[in-house]
């Protein structure tokens, strides 16, 4: 499996970043760690993410969090 960040996803997870961190930077950084471990999670085991909406694709949900990776 080939793991691609698009463009949109990329300008999400910064501003998703940069949002948080004004509130607490902590936090922020927590998040990011979350988002990029589960990303790390998707390439290595595939299997652990649900069939995307789009096909030929995988989603994980970022465990803690709103978000979904696909």
């Amino acid at each position: 499996m080939k793991l691609v960040w698009a463009r949109y996803a990329l300008s999400d997870r910064d501003g998703i970043f940069t949002y948080i961190r004004a509130e607490n930077p902590k936090a922020a950084v927590l998040i990011d760690q979350q988002v990029a471990s589960a990303a790390r999670r998707l390439l290595e085991f595939p299997e652990s993410g649900r069939i995307g909406r789009i096909e030929g694709t995988r989603e994980l949900v970022v465990p803690r969090t709103p978000y979904i990776l696909a």
